[in-house]
Order: C-alpha cells, then sequence, then structure tokens
C-alpha cells in the first residue's frame, strides 16, 4: 500500500502516539527514526524542536524534516524499497554501524510479550535491529491494533524497549500483561494515562 494511504489508517491515534514520542526528544539531541508511518507522524512535532540530528531510512520523513534549517538530517543510503519511500538492506545496515544516537525512535507491524517487535519484511527488520544496536534506548510507537498479532520475523525483544506508546483503545488484557511484565508504557488517548 503508498505510503500516503498507510499513513492514514488509524490517523488519529498515530498522531496522539507521535506527540507524546516526540516529547521525549531534547533539543540538539541525535535521534534515529525508522520508516515507518507512525514514526513519521513525529515529523510535525519535531519541526518544532532546534538542532536535532536525524537519521532516518526514509525519504518521506528526511525530506520533511530539513524544512527546519536547524535540523541536521542524514538519510542513510541503501537499496530502495519496492514503495520507494525508505531504503534498506545491507548498504543501509552498514552505514548505520559507524552512527550512535540517544534514542531509536521504531515502530512495527506486530508485537506480542513473548515476540517483541516483528516485522512482515525480513530486510527492515534487520535494518531496526541495527538501529536498536545504535542507540542508549529504544522508544516504540505501536497503535493497538498491532498487539497480539505475531508476523514473520522478531528484530527486538520486549525487554529491549525503554518505553511504548500506544493508543486509547488498547485492550485493558493488553494493560494488564505490559503492567505484570513491567514494560514501561503510556497510552496516548484524549486525556492520556
Amino acid at each position: 500500500r503508498a505510503f500516503a494511504v498507510r499513513a492514514e489508517l488509524n490517523a488519529s491515534a498515530k498522531n496522539r502516539i507521535a506527540r507524546w514520542a516526540a516529547d521525549m526528544v531534547q533539543d540538539g539531541e541525535a535521534i534515529l527514526l525508522d520508516g515507518s508511518t507512525t514514526v513519521f507522524h513525529m515529523v510535525p512535532h519535531l519541526l518544532e524542536s532546534r538542532n536535532l540530528t536525524v537519521i532516518t531510512n526514509s525519504i518521506e520523513t528526511a525530506a520533511a524534516l530539513v524544512k527546519n534549517p536547524s535540523h541536521t538530517v542524514i538519510l542513510i543510503g541503501g537499496e530502495l524499497s519496492p514503495s520507494g519511500t525508505h531504503v534498506r538492506g545491507h548498504l543501509a545496515e552498514q552505514n548505520l554501524r559507524q552512527l550512535h544516537v540517544r534514542t531509536a525512535f521504531v515502530s512495527c507491524s506486530g508485537f506480542t510479550l513473548q515476540e517483541g517487535l516483528m516485522q512482515t519484511d525480513i530486510q527492515e527488520a534487520r535494518l531496526k535491529e541495527r538501529m536498536i544496536r545504535s542507540a542508549d534506548r529504544v522508544v516504540a510507537l505501536i497503535d493497538s491494533s498491532k498487539f497480539g498479532k505475531r508476523d514473520l520475523t522478531s528484530f527486538a525483544a520486549a525487554g529491549e524497549v525503554t518505553h511504548i506508546f500506544t493508543d486509547g483503545d488498547l485492550a485493558l488484557p493488553h494493560i494488564e500483561s505490559l503492567r505484570a511484565a513491567g514494560v514501561a508504557f503510556t497510552v496516548c488517548g484524549e486525556e492520556t494515562v
């Protein structure tokens, strides 16, 4: 599906999640943003920040963030995905090896406490693994539709995630199991928990 179409799926939930995640970013920080549409929703909020160094594999995210001239935007190179919206593959992973950031912001196509963050595309999963290794902390932006969904391959265990942001539609059993597992998370509703 086209990036714009995917970005509009659950847009209000993604927007709330993204706003809260963006609040974690301090002026002058180096951060990593994956190519997901949920993370892309952070862009309008990050445009208000100053002097960020943003590393991303998303062409859309890089093009949008460069509108703030105080930011340094680094688009990592690699194989262009079939959608034409982001890069992935071995070259992209190699590009990340020399880089280190405060926070990596990632999303996923599925999440369970047992398997952690999962992805349908193996190359994307490998790149996200590399992103996580390049960061001091990992923040996952996961809309409620992804919880309990198992996908092809895992790229991070639940224990590797510093904080999860999700939306107010998350079912109570998922909230209870996150609490029981000691996972730090925020439910981003209209009046946020």
